[in-house]
C-alpha cells in the first residue's frame, strides 16, 4: 500500500506520516520530497547560482507580501521521476510507504500515477488555511517565507482525491485517524486510476 500526501509547504504532510507510522500495525517506509531534496547540493537548488539545473525559487509579491514560486526545471523533473521510481522499487520489495509531497505539476503526476498503477495507492489532500500556513512559515524558522502561499492556489487545483483532511484547526493525530478509517472502509482508492484515464 502507498499513502500520498500532497499540500503545500507547512501543510503538516510529515506530521500526519509520522502519526500513520505509529497508528498503523503494519510497517510503513516513510519517503518524500524533503528527504531527497536534502541529497541536492543547496548550490543547485532554490537560490543556488546554478538553481536553474534543478528547482529554483523566483521572488514576487503581491498586496500580501512576499510570495515565492518554485519552477523545476528538466533535471529536477527527472529527479522527482526518479524519486518515484525509488519509492516503485520499494514497493515491490514488500513494503508499505507514505509520502509527503507537494504535487505542483499535474503533468508529470500523471506519467507517475501511471508508473505507480501495480499498486493500491490513496492519494490525500492535505488542507490548510493559507494565513495558518504563513503563520507556521514564521514559527517554525525553517521554512522558506512566502513558500506556502505561493504553492497554496496551486497544489490542489488539479487533482480530485481519496479523501482530505484539513489541519487548520485539526490535530496531525486526528487526520491521521480520519485517513486510516477511511482506508479501512475503503479497500479500492480510486484517485490515481482516474488520473491515469483523464
Amino acid at each position: 500500500m502507498i499513502i500520498l500526501l500532497n499540500g503545500a509547504s507547512s501543510a503538516g504532510k510529515s506530521s500526519i506520516m509520522k502519526e500513520l507510522q505509529v497508528l498503523f500495525d503494519d510497517l510503513f517506509l516513510g519517503m518524500g520530497c524533503d528527504k531527497f531534496m536534502s541529497m541536492v547540493p543547496s548550490s543547485k537548488q532554490g537560490f543556488g547560482v546554478k538553481a536553474t539545473q534543478m528547482w529554483i525559487w523566483e521572488k514576487s509579491s503581491d498586496s500580501s507580501g512576499a510570495l515565492l514560486t518554485l519552477n523545476v526545471g528538466p533535471r529536477g523533473k527527472l529527479y522527482i521521476l526518479g524519486m518515484y521510481d525509488c519509492i516503485k522499487i520499494m514497493a515491490e520489495r514488500g513494503f508499505n510507504i507514505i509520502i509527503d509531497d507537494v504535487c505542483l505539476d499535474a503533468e508529470l503526476m500523471k506519467q507517475i500515477a501511471a508508473n505507480l498503477n501495480q499498486f493500491k495507492i490513496y492519494f490525500v489532500g492535505v488542507m490548510c488555511r493559507v494565513d495558518i500556513l504563513e503563520q507556521r512559515e514564521y514559527l517554525r524558522g525553517n521554512r522558506i517565507i512566502g513558500s506556502a502561499r505561493g504553492q497554496y492556489d496551486i497544489v490542489h487545483s488539479a487533482y480530485s482525491y481519496d479523501i482530505t483532511v484539513d489541519t487548520s484547526e485539526t490535530s496531525a493525530l486526528d487526520c491521521a485517524l480520519q485517513i486510516k478509517e477511511f482506508i479501512e472502509k475503503n479497500p479500492e482508492p480510486y484517485a490515481f486510476k482516474r488520473m491515469i484515464k483523464i
